[in-house]
């Protein structure tokens, strides 16, 4: 969820009120209420410094980095593929199907 905040204690009550945690889109850092209110609390931040910060479910984060974790072991498979096709073509070439006389 993201609103409009325009202090840094009105997005902390706001997350303290819904049960939910403060995500930084930008750091990719997920903060409790209560470590987002000790660093930066009472701080006086512009419109355009709050908008990467939303209210977030943690669970659905957590969700959110398994699925990534599964596409990013789904690409390093692939990518573990391609290299081992590559490397027995390489020595197809070199060494099967000598080119040095």
């Amino acid at each position: 969820m993201s609103f409009g905040f325009s202090s840094t204690d009105r997005l902390h009550e706001e997350a303290l009120q819904q049960n939910l945690w403060i995500y930084d889109k930008n750091r990719h850092v997920w903060y409790t209420p209560e470590e987002f209110k000790a660093i930066y609390g009472g701080k006086s931040k512009h419109f355009h410094e709050l908008e990467h910060f939303v209210i977030r479910d943690p669970i659905a984060g957590i969700k959110a980095a398994h699925k990534e974790m599964k596409l990013q072991s789904t690409r390093m498979e692939e990518l573990r593929e391609r290299l081992h096709e590559f490397s027995i073509k390489v020595f197809k070439y070199y060494w099967k199907e000598p080119k040095f006389k």
